[in-house]
């Protein structure tokens, strides 16, 4: 019944697909999208965010702005090893195989699994897998195809197998200024008299300041 009543929820807003399946346990933002095929289970996605056609997010708490790239898995949870059997077989009643000798819809591992966190305006590419429990700080960006077993630091740019750090998008002035000012906090009434400054390529000190101190004293 609360799958049925979590189906019909979701068929009447606008915001998530109608092939896509987000859980009783899952809170989505009025201004977050869904794209089809995707999976959500206890998750919760912030404003103006969204998760790519695909894409399957566990016990994950995403901030705003944040962009999920097609056919990533957010939140991965490992098989059980400490069971006799790795096999979900015996703690998931629906799953692969369609075979079980488990009385629960959610496997005891799933969601007693560490959260997984996005900050705010992280970017993820397609194809990419964040291990359960890692945090992506504010502004990273994780490669398409990457795999992300630690947490990445604000306005780190990261890929490979396993992911390591190849640069930062910007300066360490320019990230401190960022942490400082939190526009992602804005209100869009705020953040709508500033956009053309999201469009700056490379901004500088001077651009941010201009921005923000006009937007704060209207």
């Amino acid at each position: 019944m609360k799958k049925l009543i979590t189906f019909i929820r979701n068929v009447f807003r606008h915001n998530i697909s109608i092939t896509a399946y987000a859980d009783e346990y899952s809170q989505i933002a009025k201004t977050a999208k869904v794209h089809r095929f995707a999976k959500l289970t206890s998750t919760r996605l912030g404003e103006h965010s969204y998760i790519g056609v695909g894409s399957w997010t566990t016990c994950c708490d995403i901030g705003p702005y944040c962009s999920i790239g097609a056919n990533t898995n957010v939140g991965l949870t490992p098989h059980t090893l400490d069971t006799i059997s790795s096999s979900p077989i015996f703690q998931l009643k629906k799953n692969a195989t369609g075979i079980s000798w488990a009385d629960k819809d959610y496997a005891p591992n799933i969601l007693d699994t560490p959260r997984t966190r996005l900050e705010a305006d992280v970017w993820i590419g397609s194809n990419a897998i964040v291990m359960s429990g890692v945090t992506l700080h504010t502004g990273c960006v994780v490669g398409a195809g990457a795999v992300v077993t630690k947490d990445v630091p604000p306005y780190a740019i990261v890929a490979g197998v396993p992911a390591k750090v190849l640069r930062y998008r910007f300066s360490p002035e320019i990230i401190n200024r960022l942490m400082e000012i939190q526009w992602w906090k804005l209100s869009d009434e705020k953040i709508t008299r500033i956009k053309d400054v999201f469009n700056i390529q490379n901004p500088t000190l001077e651009d941010l300041n201009k921005a923000f101190t006009q937007n704060e004293q209207q």
